[in-house]
């Protein structure tokens, strides 16, 4: 067992480490994608075809930004996989419209990118979107995707790969034991990841994309609904943000979800059996 004073000094940065995060926004274009990853923390293999419209893309963007266009410092665009959607070089310019100065970061597993046409590739420079890959244990000449970057242009980083056969943070949620809301938020891995979906912020993906789990496996997991149309509960209407500090409270402290978080295991890739257990 580790020395309790080291549990407590780490538990000190843990706090810190959330308030000192820049905020970030992430727009969850799409929910479903082409790839099928056991555990996948977007819960891709049980959703549904699911695509933002631009025209809510636009409404949310547009509201944000009146309220402050420089309150998050980058926004990332992902799913599901963002290259599925149709629109996505119009999204690129959205954000580049409503938000002038925020770094923007496409993030993607690559399958798609060699078949991305000229109007994508524009967009990408135009708006300085930078691809940001998932390097997976799949068949994609990821050398080439580089290249096609610097040729058209467009920023290329890697955004995450394997490292010693762990591949996913598999974050295990719980309906029926839940833990301590105060506890699970300060081990909590998902530091400021603000997810936009369907007109709604949450503190993490977890959160927003809970919903599917309930459809799919007839679990039980709720949101808490905010007092005074914006305050108190596990997410913030798009439309209620008033000020930055509406945003920043959602991601500095624990919301009533944060109880079902209960643990994090590192996992190794493998196809998704659409197992409850790769959740529960």
């Amino acid at each position: 067992m580790r020395n309790p004073v080291t549990r407590l000094c780490n538990a000190v940065k843990a706090v810190r480490a959330k308030f000192d995060e820049p905020l970030r926004l992430e727009l969850s274009l799409v929910d479903h994608c082409n790839l099928n990853c056991k555990g996948c923390t977007h819960y891709c293999p049980i959703a549904p075809r699911h695509l933002m419209p631009v025209a809510e893309v636009e409404a949310c963007l547009s509201h944000l930004a009146g309220v402050d266009s420089s309150m998050f410092s980058y926004i990332y665009l992902l799913g599901g996989e963002p290259l599925l959607h149709p629109d996505i070089a119009e999204v690129c310019h959205l954000v580049r419209r409503y938000f002038p100065t925020v770094g923007i970061k496409l993030l993607t597993n690559g399958l798609l990118v060699d078949r991305m046409d000229d109007a994508f590739w524009a967009a990408c420079r135009d708006t300085d979107t930078v691809l940001s890959v998932t390097i997976y244990p799949v068949k994609v000449d990821y050398d080439r995707i580089e290249a096609l970057c610097r040729e058209n242009g467009v920023r290329y980083e890697v955004f995450h790969q394997p490292k010693e056969g762990r591949f996913f943070s598999k974050h295990v949620i719980d309906d029926v034991n839940p833990g301590s809301r105060h506890v699970n938020f300060l081990r909590c891995h998902e530091l400021g990841c603000l997810t936009l979906r369907d007109g709604k912020i949450y503190p993490c993906a977890t959160s927003a994309y809970a919903g599917l789990v309930n459809e799919a496996f007839g679990r039980r997991f709720e949101h808490t609904a905010p007092r005074e149309g914006r305050r108190g509960g596990d997410y913030v209407e798009v439309t209620a943000v008033k000020s930055r500090a509406d945003l920043s409270r959602l991601k500095e402290r624990p919301t009533p979800f944060c109880r079902y978080c209960t643990r994090i295991e590192p996992t190794e890739w493998a196809p998704s059996r659409r197992d409850p257990s790769e959740w529960l």
